[in-house]
């Protein structure tokens, strides 16, 4: 979660350590307060803790960059000198509760290779196959093999309340900046043209902004619009 990267975000200390509060630090803290297994120390295997989110996390990477081998002979490449200093000084400024480099190596069992491995992973934001290897003659090499609804009837029973007509139940185009009842929203007469950026602590999907906040990161034209906004500082989430 990039919103625990702010700077300020506030921390909990949960078996001991100071980490990020957020969802996983809530679950952690329950585990610790319940004394449930799985959790703790030993919350792996003897000597193997699960304290940090990372401890649960970095597992899931490096059993991506590993592979499906038990030998590891389809593994990423070790990420090199270069490609390891990049990864950590990009994270330089990261408070302690949210990166530390020394956890996160030992959250993959301080194994040198595995660790640059799971750097290689991380970097990318993922492991990808060749190109050359995505079709298998003229079909893909990986089928999904499982249905696809290309007609969804229950999207297609379920009423627009605003217009009273169903909703398409398959693909369609819908342009952009209509009105709730499909009209065009005129544009005339209004001479100032902002985009707001809501803040990450604020911003899932149903998050609704009703008003420009002065926190909020703002950009307008004429830039009186920046000062009206700081005027009007009122944010709701719903």
């Amino acid at each position: 979660n990039p919103a625990i990267s702010i700077p300020g975000w506030p921390t909990v200390k949960v078996f001991g350590e100071e980490i990020a509060m957020s969802w996983e630090s809530l679950l952690l803290a329950i585990s610790e307060k319940l004394e449930l297994p799985g959790f703790g120390p030993n919350g792996f295997a003897e000597g193997v803790p699960y304290i940090r989110p990372e401890d649960h996390y970095l597992k899931q990477v490096a059993d991506i960059a590993f592979g499906e081998k038990e030998d590891g002979s389809d593994s990423v490449p070790e990420a090199d000198d270069e490609e390891l200093r990049i990864f950590l000084e990009a994270r330089r400024n990261l408070p302690s509760s949210v990166f530390d480099a020394d956890k996160w190596k030992a959250a993959v069992g301080n194994d040198e290779s595995l660790w640059r491995k799971t750097v290689y992973v991380l970097n990318r934001g993922g492991r990808y196959e060749a190109f050359a290897k995505a079709y298998k003659g003229d079909k893909v090499a990986h089928p999904y093999g499982r249905l696809v609804n290309l007609y969804q009837e229950k999207t297609a029973a379920s009423i627009n309340t605003m217009t009273g007509k169903p909703y398409a139940g398959y693909t369609k185009y819908i342009p952009p900046a209509l009105s709730t009842i499909g009209e065009e929203i005129p544009h005339e007469g209004y001479d100032l043209h902002m985009i707001t950026f809501k803040p990450m602590p604020a911003a899932p999907s149903r998050s609704w902004l009703t008003a420009p906040c002065s926190s909020t990161p703002s950009s307008a034209t004429p830039v009186s619009a920046m000062w009206l906004a700081a005027r009007r500082c009122s944010m709701t989430a719903w």
